[in-house]
C-alpha cells in the first residue's frame, strides 16, 4: 500500500510474453504519475484477487506501442464471472499511441477514465468487460484500427459523456445498418424512425458541433461496440463518428448493438 511510482522512463522488448512495465496487486491509495512507457507486452496493469476499494491514481503517463494489456485495470474471473472487483481508480490525463489496445477495464467498479487520449490502437482505444457503476468522460478516442470503445460482456450502469469518438475502423469495414429499442422503434430528437437502410440517423449539427441522441444500432464498421448483455449504459453528449469526409453531410454514426 501507499505506493507512488513517478517520473520513470521504461522501455521494454515487446516480445517477453506477460512482462509488466508497472504492476500493483492488492494495492491501496497508490498513485502512477507521469512515467513514460514503451514497448512492453504489459504497461500497467492493476489487479486484484480480492475486492478492493483501491483508491489509485494513474495519472500523465505516455504509453506507447506497448502490447495487448497497456493500461488495464483487472479483478479476478471464474471464467466470465467476476470473484472480485478492483474499486475507486482514476485514470486520467494519460497519452497512449500505437498499442494492442488502449484502456482496458476488467472486473472494475465505480471508478473513473477522463481526459484521456488513445490514438492509433491496433483493436481498440477503450474496451470494458464485466464492469459497472463506472464513469468515462471528456476522453479522445481518434484514428484506432477497429473500435473507439468496445463495450462488452456484462458491463452495465455506466456512464459515457463527453467523449469524442472519432475516425476508428481504420479498417473501413462495409457499412450495414440496423436500428431498434424496447418500444420498438428508434427514438429519436424529432421522432420515431424505424429500422430503414434509407434512413439510417446522421449526426446532428447544432452550433458547429456533431452532437449524438441516445439510442442503439447494428453497423459493421464501427466506432462503438456494444456486446453481450450490456444493458442501462449512459449516454450523453459523445460526439461519435467520421470526421475525415468530403461532403457536407456527417458519415453514419457506425455503433454496433450484440445481444
Amino acid at each position: 500500500d501507499n505506493v507512488s511510482i513517478e517520473n520513470l522512463v521504461l522501455i521494454g522488448n515487446r516480445s517477453n510474453f506477460n512482462v509488466s512495465a508497472i504492476r500493483l496487486n492488492l494495492a491501496n491509495n497508490s498513485n502512477i504519475i507521469s512515467n513514460y512507457i514503451e514497448n512492453f507486452d504489459v504497461g500497467i496493469l492493476i489487479n486484484g484477487d480480492i475486492s478492493i476499494d483501491s483508491n489509485i491514481l494513474v495519472k500523465g503517463n505516455y504509453l506507447l506501442n506497448n502490447g495487448y494489456q497497456t493500461l488495464r485495470i483487472d479483478g479476478s474471473r471464474n471464467g466470465n464471472l467476476c470473484t472480485s472487483f478492483v474499486s475507486n481508480v482514476n485514470i486520467a490525463d494519460n497519452y497512449l499511441s500505437g498499442n494492442y489496445h488502449g484502456i482496458n477495464l476488467f472486473c472494475t467498479s465505480n471508478s473513473v477514465v477522463e481526459n484521456n487520449i488513445a490514438v492509433y490502437s491496433n483493436i481498440s482505444g477503450f474496451r470494458i468487460e464485466n464492469s459497472p457503476y463506472n464513469f468515462i468522460r471528456n476522453n479522445t478516442f481518434y484514428k484506432n484500427r477497429l473500435q473507439g470503445m468496445w463495450i462488452y460482456s456484462n458491463s452495465s450502469n455506466n456512464n459515457f459523456s463527453d467523449n469524442l469518438i472519432l475516425d476508428n475502423n481504420q479498417e473501413k469495414m462495409p457499412f450495414t445498418f440496423d436500428c431498434w429499442d424496447p418500444s420498438n422503434g428508434l427514438e429519436i430528437r424529432y421522432g420515431v424512425l424505424n429500422a430503414n437502410p434509407q434512413k439510417y440517423p446522421f449526426l446532428e449539427k447544432e452550433n458547429g458541433e456533431y452532437l449524438f441522441e441516445n439510442y442503439w444500432c447494428q453497423f459493421n464498421g464501427n466506432e462503438i461496440e456494444l456486446r453481450n448483455g450490456v444493458d442501462n449504459n449512459i449516454f450523453t453528449n459523445n460526439i461519435i463518428g467520421d470526421y475525415d469526409q468530403t461532403d457536407e453531410n456527417p458519415i453514419d454514426l457506425r455503433i454496433v448493438y450484440y445481444t
